[in-house]
């Protein structure tokens, strides 16, 4: 993704807004539930940084923050952030106007689809049929197998991902689970979710 993102920088503005209003074009976004989405970026990127990464420098700074332990080296690969910790720094830094990693950011504030000109929506729930209708529409079923009948969102293990944000979610007290919730409320009405994972 990094090598992709330096070769292909991302569109100004102006670019995509031009782009997409082309006839005949085909502009769609996927969209998640916001909480699978949150405790997948919580998993890949703070659970099991990469070494010497910004996500690295993340887990550090969470662990000093709401440990109160000095920022010295230290392996601390068997004591992650916790998710609680995890989402207190998120909101604080929401709170504080910073702007949040693209991996836990609300969707709508770096591609608002009310800004562009998009045709589809695709949804994780729905996404063989959505991506299906995708591919006839631009006319490429020919280019690509037939898409197969498989089980989407199943994470390491046999739980479903949005059975493994349910977990997380539940350790989060009330008032920070209603925090979290506002900072996503803007995506779950433009996508159609709920704040209960089904």
């Amino acid at each position: 993704m990094v090598l992709a993102r330096e070769k292909y920088g991302r569109p100004s503005v102006t670019n995509l807004v031009e782009t997409l209003s082309l006839p005949n074009t085909i502009g769609f976004l996927i969209a998640r539930h916001p909480y699978e989405r949150l405790v997948s970026a919580y998993r890949d990127k703070i659970l099991e940084p990469k070494r010497h990464t910004i996500y690295d420098e993340i887990s550090k700074h969470i662990i000093v923050r709401y440990r109160s332990q000095d920022k010295q080296p230290w392996d601390f690969k068997g004591f992650p952030p916790t998710f609680t910790e995890f989402v207190q720094y998120i909101i604080e830094q929401e709170d504080a106007g910073y702007e949040p990693d693209m991996h836990w950011a609300p969707v709508y504030s770096f591609c608002n689809p009310c800004q562009v000109h998009l045709t589809h929506i695709i949804r994780m729930e729905t996404f063989d049929r959505d991506t299906k209708e995708i591919l006839k529409k631009a006319n490429l079923t020919q280019y690509l197998p037939s898409v197969q009948k498989r089980r989407l969102n199943i994470s390491s293990g046999e739980r479903s991902s949005s059975e493994a944000a349910q977990t997380y979610l539940d350790q989060l007290p009330r008032e920070l689970r209603k925090r979290l919730y506002n900072m996503y409320k803007i995506d779950m009405d433009l996508f159609g979710y709920e704040e209960e994972i089904s």
